[in-house]
Parts: structure tokens; C-alpha cells; sequence
């Protein structure tokens, strides 16, 4: 999720965001054919991130000085909350708001989602549905050569994202990749302007519905991105990608973009990044990762071996935790591959450890062919771009004290019979717990719930 700091408060009671109205507005302000770009922004903020949203907002509106004659619209749905900010208004339902060439932060209607600036809509933000027909209204009344979708909010990883409070409810991976895929939107780019958007499994859901993923593996500050930053940065570029010499494609500019904005904003600041990935490389990913996985679990044949790994290879990677306890762990995997080679595993012979090691290469060689840019912060902004792969996945949920407890939940293991489970979890079985635990092979299960000599 997020992190909400007690110093933003006063930023977000003063936020002001001081949006037109016009109902009925059909988007003819932009000719079609020179539309370049239509960005879609999935604001969930039926919770705390109230505040922060609208100041998000008002960088959005901030930005349509870079945003004339750029050919790019921005669309940006908000949900708000009745309980944590009365500014703005202190309007508690949701909203549909247009920002686009000659226009600043415009109120519209969307009859796909039964919004009317004439009346109040509360809508379910974490409802395939309503992202489905929110990117449905962008294709047909906003239709570009482009488009990028944003997923603003609180993030959980494998869980899900966008947490409706009103609702009692996240969008689930499935349900995102649904609602994605059910639109018919062809996305260049997916964006996660959240906590935890850089894993292995949100990758893997999405690998055929857009082409670049732009994300954190870490906790976000709960002031995220900056948008007036970002669609600076996108105008910049769509002028330096007229001239010859420009290389790169529409989806990686935007995604380039999106990192270089981020590392403006956080050039200082430790403990922050954001990368770049290519989704059309997710499966070579999972696939590399399933092979390590599958022969990391074949070296450990003792409880020694077991213990070795867990206390010696593991804690050495990156790790990263949600804030409350009992926390779900992540881990790096590209820091994962690193650590392993670096170790011997007691008990395991020669041949097993090199077959393990050769897949720990292969694997790093996929995430780096996978990776398009990242940035790490504390390093200023151009010294904190780099080509590092920076994507995770979720390795265990530990209790205070980095106790590791042997119970995964039901959602995350393979075969349990629960509904909703990620594409990641149906098709592992080298890192995923096994319902058969007898039986299974992954790496989860050999070193947290199965009984070893």
C-alpha cells in the first residue's frame, strides 16, 4: 500500500482542484487522427489516499500547459471517500474528470458508467465492471494510436489492487486482467501508481494485455507519482521523437517517461524506485524462474539444506514487507538469483548445484533482456537509472521478529479449490505451495511445509 505520512496532511486540506463542468462533452476538441495518446488513471480513493488523490488531481490540471497541442487526453475516474478530507467540496461519490488539448480538469459524464454531472454516482472501484466500461468510453469516445492506463490507489500485490472501502472490496488480479482484456483496449502501457506493482504475478496476469509495465516491487510514498512531472516529461518527449535520430518505440518513450518523471520527483530520496518492464517478456520470466525454482527445491534433500537456504541465501536478497503484522513478505528475484550463486547448499551434490546455478543465470538473463529502465532513488535523478531488473514476488507472510509461519493462504496455493486465484498460482508448480504437499515440488513447500531427514 501506500504510505500515508502524517506531514502530508496539511498539503492535502489545502489541496484545490478547481475543476469545470459540462455535461455531455464528446471529446471532439482533438480530431481523432491526431490524437496521439489517451492516458486513463484509475483513481480508487474510497479510503485514506483521499486527500492525496485530489492533490494528484490538481497536478493533472497543473499539467495541461504541457498537455496543448500535445494530441494527448487524459481521463481520470475518482472515487473519494466521505471520512478522511471535506476539501474540494467534500463531494463522497465518484467522478469523471477530462483533461485534454484546450481544456483544464473538465467534469464529464459517461453514460457507460451512469455518471452525470447532474447527479451522484458511487461506484465500485474494485469491479472489473467498472474499469471495464471506464476503458471501453476511453476507446470510443477518445479513440488514439495510443493508450495507457494507470492504476492509482493502494496496492497488495498478488492480492490485488485498488481497495474500496465503501465496497469492502480489492480488485483481484483475475478481475483486473478481466476487465483489461474484456475492454478490447489494445494498452501500450499499464501502469501501477501503488505499492507492490513490480511483482512476478502481476506480470504474468497481465503478459498479453499491454506491452510495458511500469511499477515498484516496494512500498510507494503515499504522494506516488507526480503528474504534472509526468505529462511534462511525455510532452519532451513526443518533441524529441519527431527528430530522426529517435529510436525507441511509442510505448517505451511513455514508459521512459514515466520512470525519468519518477526519478525527478524522488532524485534523493532512499528507499524508493520504480522500473520499467516488458510484458511480452513475462512469460520467458516465469517460465526461467519456474526452472530455478524447480532445481533450487532438487538441491535440498536435508533440514540443514533447508535451513541453509532460508537463513543464508533468502535474507541476503532484497526483501520487502507490508507495514503491519503478520506482513507479507516479497523478495527480489533477480537478488534471489545473485545470493544463490554465491552460496553451496549443504548436503547437495556437484551436478545439482551447477544445474541450479546455470538456471539461476538463464533466469537473470531473461529479467534483464525483460527490463526497459529503472530508477533507484538516493542517487539523484539521472545517476538513478539504470538497466537493474527490479520485479518480485511474494515469498512468505512472517510474524514479528521476521518469524516465517508455515501457512500460506489459500488463494496462493495451487490446487486448493479456492476461486480467483492468479494466473501465477494455476500455472506454478516450482515456486507455488502444492495442495499435495506429499507430492509437490516447489521451492515454497521444500523449504516451509515439507518434512525433510
Amino acid at each position: 500500500m501506500k504510505k500515508l505520512f502524517l506531514i502530508l496532511l496539511p498539503l492535502v486540506i489545502m489541496a484545490v482542484v478547481s475543476c469545470r463542468h459540462e455535461s455531455g462533452y464528446d471529446g471532439v476538441s482533438v480530431p481523432d487522427l491526431q490524437r496521439k495518446w489517451t492516458t486513463v488513471v484509475y483513481m480508487g480513493a474510497d479510503n485514506d489516499l483521499e486527500g492525496v488523490a485530489l492533490d494528484d488531481l490538481a497536478e493533472m490540471e497543473a499539467a495541461s500547459l504541457f498537455l496543448e497541442h500535445s494530441g494527448h487526453t487524459v481521463l481520470a475516474l475518482l472515487d473519494r471517500s466521505a471520512g478522511y478530507t471535506a476539501s474540494s467540496g467534500d463531494w463522497s461519490d465518484t467522478r469523471l474528470f477530462l483533461m485534454e488539448d484546450g481544456l483544464s480538469c473538465t467534469q464529464i459524464d459517461c453514460p457507460e458508467l451512469g455518471l452525470s454531472i447532474e447527479s451522484s454516482t458511487e461506484l465500485n472501484m474494485a469491479s472489473s465492471e467498472t474499469l471495464k466500461s471506464l476503458l471501453s468510453f476511453a476507446r470510443s469516445s477518445y479513440p488514439a494510436e495510443h493508450y495507457a492506463l494507470i492504476i492509482w490507489g493502494h496496492g497488495c500485490g498478488w492480492r490485488g489492487y485498488t481497495i474500496d472501502e465503501q465496497s469492502d472490496a480489492v480488485m483481484s488480479l483475475p478481475a483486473l486482467h478481466e476487465a483489461v482484456s474484456g475492454a478490447g483496449i489494445p494498452l501500450s502501457v499499464i501502469g501501477f501508481d501503488c505499492c507492490y506493482g513490480a511483482m512476478l504475478e502481476t506480470a504474468y496476469e497481465l503478459r498479453n494485455d499491454a506491452e510495458i509495465l511500469v511499477a515498484t516491487e516496494r512500498d510507494e510514498p503515499a504522494a506516488g507519482w507526480n503528474y504534472t512531472y509526468l505529462f511534462q516529461a511525455l510532452a519532451e518527449a513526443a518533441s524529441a521523437s519527431e527528430s530522426p535520430e529517435a529510436g525507441c518505440s511509442q510505448a517505451e518513450m511513455y514508459a521512459r517517461s514515466a520512470v525519468s518523471a519518477f526519478g525527478r520527483q524522488y532524485a534523493f530520496s532512499e528507499g524508493v524506485s520504480l522500473t520499467a518492464f516488458s510484458l511480452e517478456k513475462a512469460e520467458g520470466v516465469f517460465d526461467a524462474f519456474e526452472a530455478f525454482s524447480r532445481l533450487c527445491a532438487g538441491c535440498i534433500t536435508t533440514r540443514s539444506a533447508s535451513v541453509y537456504f532460508a537463513t543464508q541465501i533468502m535474507p541476503q536478497a532484497s526483501t520487502f514487507l507490508t507495514g503491519e503484522y503478520p506482513a507479507y513478505s516479497f523478495v527480489d528475484i533477480a537478488e534471489l538469483a545473485d545470493c544463490f550463486q554465491e552460496g553451496c547448499i549443504p548436503d547437495c551434490s556437484t551436478a545439482c548445484m551447477e544445474a541450479a546455478a546455470e538456471a539461476a543465470e538463464t533466469l537473470l538473463g531473461k529479467l534483464n533482456e525483460a527490463v526497459v529502465v529503472s530508477f533507484t532513488g538516493g542517487s539523484g535523478a539521472e545517476r538513478g537509472l539504470s538497466g537493474k531488473p527490479m520485479l518480485a514476488v511474494y515469498h512468505a507472510t512472517v510474524e514479528q521478529g521476521g518469524v516465517i509461519m508455515p501457512d500460506y493462504p489459500q488463494l496462493y496455493i495451487r490446487g486448493s479449490g479456492v476461486a480467483g486465484q492468479s494466473a501465477f498460482v494455476r500455472d506454478s508448480t516450482g515456486w507455488v505451495p502444492q495442495h499435495l504437499v506429499s507430492q509437490s515440488i516447489s521451492l515454497l513447500d521444500t523449504l516451509y511445509r515439507k518434512p525433510l531427514p
